[in-house]
C-alpha cells in the first residue's frame, strides 16, 4: 500500500519499477555501465549538443549586438579569473551574477582570453544546458517512448527557439543561468531524504541566491512550497520535511554567505530602488497576454533587430502554447487538489515534487514581471524567460505522461503513427524556423568607435555607461573606457555600480565619449566641460562624440551609502 502512495504522488520521479537498495524511490534511477547503445546515444547526444551550440551562437550574434551590460559580466568574470574571486573594490546591484554566469565567464576569460565572443558564447553554453537540463526534466521518472517524447517536446521549444525567446534566452546575463541552477536544484532535492544529491541541489541554490535574488523566487520558494505541499498530501510532517529544510537552510547559507563575503572584501551591493506604480501594474497584467504567447512564438514583440517572429510558423506555434498552458494549469489543478482535498483512508493525492517546483516557479516568476517592469520597455520580458522554460518543462512531462499512460496506444495505428510523424515534423519545423532567422551579425557601433580610438592612441578613457564597458571587451581589452556619471554637483564620477574601484583610483583618462543617439544621465559634453573644462579636440565617430584635453584627467571615487541593496516604494 505504502509503495503504491508513493508511486501515485511521484516522489523522485522514478523510472517504474526503480527503487533504491532500500526501497526508496530515485530522480533518475541508478547509474549504469555504457553499453554499446547507449554509448551510442550518448556520442549522438553530443554531437546534436555542438549542432546546437553552434546554432545559438550565431543566432546570438544575429540577434543580440551585446551593451554593456553584457560587457560587465565578462569583466566580472576576467576579474576572477585573474584571481578576484570575491570581486573585491566593485559594486554591484542584487543580481550581480556572482556564482552564476560570472563562473561561466571567468571560465571563458581563461579559455579563450577577454573578448567579444565571449558576449555571444557564454549564453548560448548557458542557454544549451538549461535546455539540457529541461528535456531530461521532461523526461524524468518515465523509460522509453514516454521519456522520449517528454524530452523532445521540451527540447522542441526550446533548442529552437522562436526569434523573440531567442532574443531572450540568448542575451547575457539575462537570468537563463538562474533559471539552470533551479531546473539543476529542482532534480537534485526531488528524493524525499537527505543525500549528496540534497547536498548539491542546497549548493546550487545558495551559489544562484548569492548571485541572483531572482533564485530566491525561481528556486528556494518553489522548493519551500512544493516540500509544504508534498506535507500537506500526506498529511504529516515527515514527507516533505528534507525539501523545507533544503529551502530554509539554503536561504540561510545565502544571507550568511552574503555576510562573510562582505566582511572578507568582497563587492558590495548597491540599491535598487523598486517603485511599484499600480497603473503600471496594471499594464503588465495587459502584457502577460502578449508577452508570453511571443515568447513561445504565437505573437510577436518590438524588440531586436527582426521585430516580427516567422509568420509561417506560427500555427505551429499556437499547438506548442496551447500544450503548454494546459501544463500548466494540469500541474497547478493537481497542487491546488493535493493541498485542499482530504484524502481517504490510505489515500495520498496524485501529485509531484518536481511539478509543484515548477508550477510554483512558473506563477512567482509571473509575479516578478507585473511587480518588476518598471516601464512599457518590452525588454522587461527578460523577466519572463526563466518561467517559460520551466512552463516547458511541464509540457514534455505532461506530453511523457500521456505515452507512458498508453495514450497512443488507445489510439488507432494509424492516428498514433501520424502523431509521432507529426511531431517529428514539428520538431523539423521548429528547427527550420531557427534556421532560417540566422542572417548578418547584429551590428556594433562600439566596433568602429574602437578602431578610431586605438588608431588614435587614445587607449584610457571615460564616457557614459552605454559607451563604456562594451568598448572595453570588444577591443579585447586594448581600449579601456569606464563609465561615469553625474554627482549632484552636476558634474562626472565614477558610476557607482557595476563598476571596480580600482579602475578609478589614481588612474589618469586621456578622452571622455558619449553617445549623441543614447543620451544617459546628463553624461554629455556639458558636464564634462563643467567637470574638466574646455577639450583641446572634439571627434565626431558616427553618433558618439569624443573630447580630449590637453593634460590628462581624473574623476571622483563618489559612491553613496544605502541603509538597505533593496527599497519598494508605492505609488
Amino acid at each position: 500500500m505504502r509503495g503504491a502512495a508513493l508511486a501515485s504522488e511521484g516522489i523522485g520521479e522514478q523510472p517504474r519499477g526503480e527503487v533504491d537498495p532500500k526501497g526508496r524511490p530515485t530522480a533518475f534511477g541508478p547509474l549504469r555501465p555504457l553499453g554499446g547503445r547507449r554509448l551510442a546515444a550518448v556520442g549522438a547526444g553530443v554531437v546534436a549538443g555542438a549542432g546546437v551550440l553552434a546554432l545559438y551562437y550565431v543566432l546570438s550574434r544575429h540577434l543580440v549586438p551585446g551593451t554593456s551590460d553584457s560587457a560587465t559580466v565578462v569583466l566580472e568574470g576576467s576579474a576572477m579569473a585573474h584571481g578576484n574571486v570575491a570581486l573585491h573594490g566593485w559594486s554591484l546591484s542584487l543580481d550581480s551574477f556572482w556564482l552564476v554566469d560570472a563562473l561561466f565567464y571567468a571560465l571563458g576569460v581563461l579559455a579563450f582570453g577577454l573578448g567579444p565572443a565571449l558576449i555571444h558564447l557564454v549564453p548560448a553554453v548557458l542557454a544549451l544546458l538549461a535546455a539540457a537540463s529541461a528535456a531530461a526534466l521532461a523526461a524524468a521518472g518515465e523509460r522509453g517512448a514516454a521519456a522520449l517524447a517528454g524530452a523532445l517536446t521540451t527540447a522542441s521549444l526550446l533548442a529552437f527557439p522562436s526569434p523573440e525567446l531567442a532574443y531572450f534566452l540568448l542575451q547575457g546575463p539575462w537570468h537563463v543561468g538562474t533559471a539552470l541552477f533551479c531546473l539543476v536544484a529542482f532534480a537534485a532535492l526531488a528524493e524525499d531524504r537527505v543525500s549528496w544529491r540534497s547536498l548539491v541541489g542546497v549548493v546550487l541554490l545558495t551559489a544562484a541566491m548569492l548571485g541572483d535574488l531572482f533564485a530566491l523566487e525561481l528556486g528556494a520558494l518553489p522548493v519551500l512550497a512544493a516540500g509544504l505541499a508534498r506535507m500537506a498530501r500526506h498529511r504529516r510532517l515527515r514527507p516533505g520535511a528534507s525539501q523545507v529544510g533544503a529551502a530554509v537552510l539554503s536561504i540561510g547559507l545565502a544571507v550568511g554567505g552574503r555576510a562573510a563575503a562582505a566582511a572578507a572584501g568582497g563587492f558590495r551591493l548597491v540599491n535598487r530602488n523598486v517603485v511599484l506604480q499600480l497603473g503600471q501594474i496594471e499594464t503588465n497584467v495587459s502584457y502577460l497576454a502578449n508577452r508570453v504567447p511571443a515568447l513561445l512564438g504565437v505573437k510577436t514583440m518590438p524588440i531586436g533587430p527582426r521585430a516580427n517572429g516567422a509568420v509561417a510558423f506560427q500555427v505551429l506555434h499556437v499547438a506548442g502554447l496551447g500544450l503548454v498552458l494546459v501544463a500548466v494549469l494540469a500541474a497547478l489543478w493537481r497542487l491546488g487538489r493535493g493541498v485542499l482535498v482530504a484524502p481517504r483512508a490510505g489515500e495520498v493525492q496524485p501529485g509531484s515534487f518536481l511539478d509543484d517546483c515548477l508550477v510554483v516557479g512558473v506563477l512567482l516568476d509571473l509575479v516578478l514581471f507585473v511587480l518588476g517592469a518598471g516601464s512599457d520597455n518590452p525588454e522587461y520580458a527578460k523577466y519572463l524567460t526563466p518561467g517559460v522554460v520551466f512552463a516547458t518543462v511541464l509540457a514534455g512531462r505532461t506530453v511523457a505522461r500521456f505515452v507512458a499512460g498508453g495514450g497512443l496506444a488507445r489510439l488507432p495505428r494509424a492516428l498514433g503513427a501520424g502523431l509521432v510523424t507529426g511531431a517529428a515534423l514539428l520538431v523539423a519545423a521548429f528547427a527550420a524556423e531557427s534556421i532560417a532567422d540566422i542572417g548578418p551579425a547584429a551590428a556594433q557601433p562600439a566596433v568602429g568607435l574602437g578602431r578610431f580610438l586605438a588608431a588614435h592612441h587614445l587607449t584610457r578613457g571615460i564616457g557614459d555607461y552605454w559607451s563604456a564597458s562594451i568598448v572595453t571587451v570588444e577591443t579585447h581589452g586594448a581600449v579601456v573606457v569606464r563609465p561615469v556619471t553625474t554627482g549632484f554637483d552636476e558634474r562626472l564620477h565614477r558610476y557607482d555600480r557595476q563598476s571596480a574601484v580600482d579602475w578609478y583610483r589614481s588612474q589618469a583618462f586621456q578622452f571622455f565619449v558619449y553617445n549623441t543617439a543614447k543620451p544617459w544621465r546628463q553624461v554629455n559634453a556639458t558636464t564634462a566641460e563643467r567637470t574638466f573644462g574646455a577639450p583641446a579636440a572634439t571627434y565626431a565617430v558616427g553618433t558618439y562624440r569624443v573630447l580630449v584635453w590637453r593634460k590628462p584627467v581624473s574623476v571622483g571615487l563618489y559612491v553613496p551609502t544605502f541603509s538597505s541593496p533593496l527599497q519598494f516604494y508605492l505609488r
